[in-house]
């Protein structure tokens, strides 16, 4: 059987609507993050001093790589002035 006779049963699937609702509430939040970000004229590596985290932590939220914990969602809505 080829891929494309079986792909379309895989675009319904529960599995696959529920990994691409993720993605994009990833997309999402990553883009909050950037825009507010920027809206406060702030570098990574400044809201990532304010937040207690590394610049690269900042920056994988920021590119939807990594699934925040809540300790850091708690960091990055609330950051030390």
């Amino acid at each position: 059987m080829s891929h494309t006779r079986w792909e379309p049963a895989l675009k319904g699937s529960a599995e696959v609507r529920a990994e691409r609702a993720e993605i994009r509430l990833a997309m999402a939040f990553a883009k909050a993050v950037y825009e507010r970000r920027k809206a406060l004229g702030l570098s990574q590596a400044q809201l990532a001093e304010r937040a207690g985290l590394t610049q690269a932590e900042v920056s994988r939220v920021e590119g939807a790589d990594a699934v925040p914990t809540l300790p850091l969602l708690r960091r990055l809505a609330h950051p030390a002035a």
